[in-house]
């Protein structure tokens, strides 16, 4: 039995791909190790960019709890409303954290943590 050159399966393929020769890689719209190491501004402002909607979406998160935090201390559940105000903050300090450091600025050193 003799094989063929176009393996199962991959009839026509040849047609489809740039240089009509099935096993050649289609063009890669993804760059290189090497132009990424060029654009470093271009990394930097996407780390930016990625800080500040990270510092949004944790202040929206905190939000929630605070808003939890309100509608059970209104019915009375003083356990669920600890737990939403505990959030609340843990999120809150985070969004902090993270806009600081969006604005470039020194994290500010907490006197009761490490």
């Amino acid at each position: 039995m003799q094989k063929s050159e176009t393996p199962p399966g991959m009839a026509g393929l040849a047609k489809s791909v740039p240089g009509g020769n099935f096993r050649e890689t289609a063009p890669n719209s993804v760059p290189n190790q090497a132009e990424i190491l060029r654009a470093a501004s271009a990394v930097a402002a996407a780390i930016k960019d990625l800080n500040a909607e990270y510092a949004s979406e944790a202040a929206h998160i905190a939000s929630v709890y605070a808003r939890h935090f309100v509608e059970d201390m209104e019915i009375g559940d003083i356990w669920s409303a600890e737990h939403d105000m505990r959030g609340a903050v843990l999120h809150l300090r985070e969004a902090a954290r993270m806009f600081r450091e969006w604005q470039g600025k020194p994290l500010a050193a907490r006197e009761d943590g490490p």
